[in-house]
């Protein structure tokens, strides 16, 4: 029946007893409560007279009495034939403008501004999630390209790689994620060097390789810059560019 909505001023509780579109309409059933001895409090009443079409969105004009009084201003409501009003005077909006009312300054804010800020807030907040949830995961990102290898960090000391027979392209050297546990890595004046791989709590396992094990076998962290891959492990870290198969 009565909306609970309530607003401190001064010491005092005030509730919503009723929702009216137009200043006018409140203004009237004001002077007839406050005939009585009830006191009474408008809310919104400013928003509304500065944009009309934003009645709609707020929920209208609140008349608002003290907590004491709400038992028989709403028996003068029903009297007047209020009663409808009192059961719809919920705001479609209360939520957001409750949450916008608990922050700081935000509040002091026009109400229209502030709905406009929240709406862009939540399409930013969309968008982003939709972005994240729409990436590829690490694997398939590996996967779904060939990544050529600038140089390999070994025990602090850089080594350029040099692989025999066939590369792709100007490439000197790439790292080649053939299938789910596949790779190929690249030698150091020997034909490429075939190991296993495979993720683990976002790491990734190289094992099992076949030549330049103590180069090789360990646990990496992947990191992603742009076009670039970087595969860090305790003593070896592959710097890599990223080549595109799709």
């Amino acid at each position: 029946m009565v909306s609970l909505q309530k607003q401190i001023s001064g010491m005092s509780a005030f509730v919503t007893v009723l929702s009216l579109p137009h200043p006018q309409q409140v203004y009237i059933i004001k002077a007839r409560l406050e005939s009585e001895g009830i006191e009474c409090f408008i809310k919104d009443e400013l928003t509304i007279q500065t944009d009309p079409f934003l009645s709609n969105a707020i929920g209208g004009i609140k008349l608002q009495v003290k907590e004491e009084d709400v038992a028989d201003a709403v028996k003068i409501l029903d009297a007047e034939g209020y009663q409808k009003y009192r059961d719809d005077n919920t705001n479609p909006y209360q939520g957001l403008q409750d949450f916008a009312d608990k922050i700081p300054f935000f509040k002091k804010v026009r109400f229209e501004i502030r709905l406009g800020v929240l709406v862009l807030m939540l399409i930013v907040v969309v968008y982003l999630l939709i972005y994240f949830l729409t990436l590829p995961g690490r694997e398939k990102h590996l996967t779904d390209s060939l990544w050529s290898v600038d140089y390999i960090t070994y025990n602090d000391k850089d080594y350029i790689p040099n692989s025999f027979g066939m590369h792709l392209g100007t490439f000197a050297d790439e790292i080649t994620f053939i299938n789910s546990e596949n790779i190929d890595l690249p030698g150091f004046n020997t034909y490429a060097i075939n190991a296993k791989w495979e993720f683990i709590n976002d790491s990734l396992i190289i094992s099992h390789a076949d030549t330049f094990k103590f180069v090789y076998d360990g646990r990496y962290s992947v990191d992603f810059a742009g076009q670039n891959l970087v595969l860090k492990s305790k003593t070896t870290t592959i710097t890599c560019t990223r080549f595109a198969l799709f």
